[in-house]
């Protein structure tokens, strides 16, 4: 971390898309359409406390790299957050939630999960919830910036299966798929089974 600026000054992680977009690029600029909400810090503009409580609440990975934090606390510390990363979302509960504890969510689990909100958290799936009675920005936009996130991780990630590879047969495999349907008939021989003798003559 930079102690110049009141920022963190990170460099953007800038691997290869595994998909048809750019995840990272895309990811981050949905972030920042939200950027004016209370409590949301996308980067580069997560302070250098909120980061590091955030990045250590969540045990974030090693090499990943943190592209939002939604502190979830009163007091503002974030340890208590919802982090987006490239890799994944993370979550930090309190103890006094329904689920405390940490969570990473990768997002080829997260693309199959629904995103919906209750009075005190948002639920993702029947597996994971993220409290966020502490937490000032509105549990509506919460759950649109989760799905956007999702469609965008979707999206991206999405890797169409290779279709079965079939080749169009020859003339001749068509011409001896034909003769062999008289196969039985006791004076036709067809490759590779022709005698040597008859071959000769």
């Amino acid at each position: 971390y930079s102690n110049t600026n009141q920022f963190v000054t990170m460099e953007l992680y800038n691997s290869k898309p595994s998909g048809p977009m750019n995840t990272n690029r895309d990811l981050l600029e949905s972030l920042k359409s939200f950027q004016g909400s209370l409590g949301l810090y996308v980067y580069p503009n997560i302070p250098k406390a909120k980061l590091s409580n955030a990045s250590t609440s969540c045990q974030v990975q090693q090499g990943d790299t943190i592209l939002a934090v939604l502190d979830c606390t009163i007091l503002g510390s974030a340890k208590n957050c919802l982090v987006v990363g490239v890799q994944g979302i993370y979550i930090h509960n309190d103890w006094w939630a329904r689920q405390p504890g940490r969570f990473f969510v990768p997002y080829d689990e997260l693309n199959d999960l629904d995103v919906s909100s209750t009075a005190f958290e948002i639920v993702i799936g029947k597996t994971y919830s993220v409290a966020v009675s502490g937490c000032p920005m509105p549990k509506r936009e919460i759950v649109t910036l989760l799905r956007s996130v999702k469609n965008i991780a979707n999206s991206s990630m999405q890797i169409r299966s290779p279709q079965p590879f079939s080749v169009k047969p020859s003339r001749e495999d068509e011409l001896l798929q034909t003769i062999r349907l008289f196969q039985g008939n006791p004076d036709l021989y067809i490759v590779p089974t022709i005698p040597e003798s008859k071959l000769a003559k």
